[in-house]
C-alpha cells in the first residue's frame, strides 16, 4: 500500500506533465513572491539602520572605491518599492499560470499513474492545493540556500529542527481525527502544527542572540537570518497544514 507522501508524489508528478511547465513555473513564482516579500520587509529596517549608524556596513566595504555612504543609501531605497513590485508581479504570474493550467482539465475523470483514479473536481482541489505545498517546498529551499550563505551553523540547526517538526507532525497530526484533541491542552491538530511552527522562531531568536554575543556577527545578516527563518518556519506550518487536508482527500 503507497504512503501519503508517495501518493502526493505521484499527483504532483502527473501535474508536472503539463505544457510549457505551467504548474512547475506558477509553483515558481509563487515562491519567489514569498521570498521577495521577505526581502522587501527587510530592506527598509537596513536603510533605517544605515541612517542611525551613518556609516558604511562592513561587508559592503570593498564597494566604497566605486559608491559612497549616500550612494548606497540612495541605491537600497530605489530599489525598495522595486522589490516589492517584483513581489505582486510574481504572484500575479502564479495565478495566471495556474489557472491557465488547471483549465486544461475538462473530462469527467483522469487517471494518475501510481495514484489511481480522481473525478474531475477531486483533482482540480488536488491541483489548487499541491500547488500551494509544492510553491512551499520551493520556498524552503529557496530560503535555505540564502540562508547558508548568511549562517551556515544556523541554517543547520534549522533543518534539524524542520526534520523533528515533520516527524512530529506526521506522527500527532496528520492522520487523527477533526474531533481528536492533541497533547494536555487539547488542541486542534492545526492549532498543534500552528504553534509548534510558531514557537521555532524562538529557538532560531535564542541563536541568534548567543552567536551575537560568542561572536558578534554583522547585525544587517542577523536581521535577514531572523526574518529568512521566520519565512521558512511559515512555509514548513503551511506545508504541514496543507498535507492535513490531503490526509483527508487522497
Amino acid at each position: 500500500m503507497k504512503t501519503h507522501f508517495q501518493k502526493l508524489f505521484y499527483i504532483v508528478l502527473f501535474f508536472f506533465k503539463s505544457p510549457k511547465g505551467l504548474y512547475f513555473w506558477g509553483c515558481f513564482f509563487l515562491a519567489s513572491s514569498k521570498v521577495l516579500q521577505t526581502i522587501a520587509f527587510f530592506l527598509p529596517i537596513k536603510v533605517l539602520i544605515m541612517l542611525g549608524s551613518e556609516k558604511m556596513p562592513k561587508y559592503l566595504s570593498p564597494f566604497s572605491e566605486y559608491m559612497n555612504y549616500n550612494d548606497v543609501l540612495v541605491f537600497l531605497i530605489a530599489i525598495v518599492p522595486v522589490v516589492y513590485v517584483m513581489h505582486l508581479a510574481f504572484g500575479i504570474f502564479f495565478r495566471l499560470l495556474i489557472d491557465k493550467d488547471v483549465a486544461r482539465f475538462t473530462q469527467k475523470e483522469y487517471h494518475v499513474d501510481g495514484y489511481g483514479n480522481a473525478n474531475l473536481g477531486k483533482l482540480k482541489r488536488l491541483h489548487n492545493h499541491t500547488s500551494k505545498a509544492f510553491s512551499d517546498i520551493i520556498v524552503f529551499l529557496l530560503t535555505s540556500v540564502i540562508l547558508l550563505l548568511i549562517n551556515p551553523i544556523l541554517t543547520l540547526a534549522i533543518w534539524v529542527v524542520t526534520l523533528l517538526n515533520l516527524s512530529l507532525f506526521v506522527k500527532k497530526a496528520f492522520y487523527v481525527h477533526d474531533d481528536t484533541r492533541i497533547t494536555i491542552l487539547k488542541l486542534h491538530k492545526r492549532q498543534f502544527v500552528e504553534y509548534i511552527a510558531s514557537s521555532n522562531y524562538l529557538i532560531v531568536f535564542a541563536l541568534l542572540v548567543v552567536q551575537m554575543y560568542l561572536v558578534s556577527g554583522e547585525i544587517y545578516g542577523a536581521i535577514l537570518a531572523l526574518l529568512l527563518s521566520r519565512q521558512l518556519f511559515q512555509a514548513v506550518q503551511r506545508f504541514s497544514i496543507e498535507n492535513i487536508y490531503f490526509s483527508k482527500l487522497i
